[in-house]
Parts: C-alpha cells; structure tokens; sequence
C-alpha cells in the first residue's frame, strides 16, 4: 500500500509544564487512498487504535472522519501529573502502539530534581520495522524502510515551558521567535531503521520574586489606607 503512493503521518507529542507535569498526546492519520486500500485488504489500523484507547480509563480520543463516516485520524491525549504518573501514561501508550510489524516508542524517563529544582525527560525514539512487516509484505527489510520512508512522516516534538539547560545535548528552538526565553520545542524527524536519543532538561520556573514583593507593596499600602482611614473617621467622631 505505501509503495502505492499513499501517505501515512504519525506524531507524538509530549508537553511539559513549569511543574513537570503536563500532556501526553499521539495522532496516527492516513491519508484517503490508504484507508481506502486497508479498509479492501480487510485492515482497520485507526479502529484497532481506537478499540485499545477506549479500553483505557483517563484518556481523551478525538477522531476525524469522511462524510461516508469513514476515519480518517485519530489522535489520543492524556495529562499526567509528574514523573510517576508519565511512566504510567506512557507505557499505556507504547502498549496501545505496540506491534510485531514495527516500533514507534522506546524507553523514556521524565524525572525531577527537587535539589536543582531540574525537569528531565531522557531516553531513546526509534522507527524500527522488524522481519515481520518484511515477511509480511514479501520485500526485503531495507527495501520495505526505503519504501515507508518515501510515504511515512513520523515525528516526536516535545515542548518545554522555558530554555534547556545549557549543555543539553538534544537541540531545540523557541515556539515563539520573538520570544527566545519563553516555551521551546524539540522536533525528532524519524525514518525506517533509526533510533535517536533524547535528553531534554529545564530549570523549574521560580516565583517572580519582584512580583510578589510589588503585590505585597501594593497590599500594604492598601491595608495602611484603610487603616488611616478608619483612624480619620474616629477622630471625626469623637
């Protein structure tokens, strides 16, 4: 099918926030003709994908469909709270995406620091296809990752509240351009036969201590108001 012309986009998405918690989120989406050709060869990927998430409890799927009701993407989310909690969520997903054909998901570790106050999510990506797709398709397994490579877009983007910290060995970019100190983002472009290592760390957002220190200004001097206030008043009345 994929030596037919057709396309197949796959993304997984992690989103950390300034606590180390955030969302977990994955989109698999085919595009018309090889839906069409799958649903003739008696192959469903998107509803098996679906029947898998809808089996799991605290996941949210959201699905794109022809007007004949025919689905065309699925994309499934999670939150998570920390550390613990993505280990969870993630192996539910590697579960749910788990298959003889191919890998899409390798180990990953989402930990903190509450010493350095650091957020760190480190381990590997793979796009691995195994001897079973190429046994499966009757091609030989370099040229079946020649074949996906020219029809598949699989990517892994993780975007973090502030900048790495310097050193982190996995590049990234500001979402916003204009704001290079704000929210980052790494984007792993995969082909067939690859495995790429990721290390991303950030330092916790802090308090803005100026902040909290002009509110309290402002609160005391609001306080004082009212207190000279209220002493005025006395003084009138007596």
């Amino acid at each position: 099918m994929l030596a037919a012309g057709c396309e197949l986009r796959l993304e997984t998405r992690v989103a950390l926030d300034d606590d180390g918690g955030g969302a977990l989120e994955f989109t698999l989406a085919p595009d018309a003709e090889l839906v069409d050709m799958a649903a003739s060869a008696g192959v469903d990927p998107l509803g098996r994908l679906v029947e898998r998430v809808e089996a799991l409890e605290g996941w949210d799927l959201s699905t794109g469909e022809a007007e004949d009701g025919t689905l065309q993407e699925v994309t499934v989310r999670t939150g998570f709270d920390g550390p613990e909690e993505f280990g969870l969520r993630y192996e539910e997903l590697r579960s749910a995406l788990d298959a003889p054909e191919a890998q899409l998901l390798g180990p990953l570790s989402l930990a903190l620091d509450p010493e350095a106050d650091v957020v760190s999510l480190t381990g590997t990506v793979p796009f691995r296809l195994t001897e079973v797709a190429a046994a499966d398709t009757g091609v030989p397994l370099e040229t079946l990752g020649q074949q996906v490579d020219t029809a598949v877009q699989y990517t892994f983007v993780v975007t973090t509240p502030v900048p790495l910290v310097e050193g982190t060995a996995t590049a990234t970019s500001p979402v916003d351009p204009e704001d290079p100190d704000g929210a980052q983002q790494v984007v792993l472009e995969l082909s067939p036969g690859q495995e790429q290592a990721l290390d991303v760390a950030y330092v916790r957002p802090g308090l803005d201590l100026f902040a909290i220190l002009l509110q309290g200004g402002i609160a005391l001097l609001a306080v004082l108001a009212i207190g000279g206030g209220v002493l005025a008043q006395r003084r009138r009345v007596r």
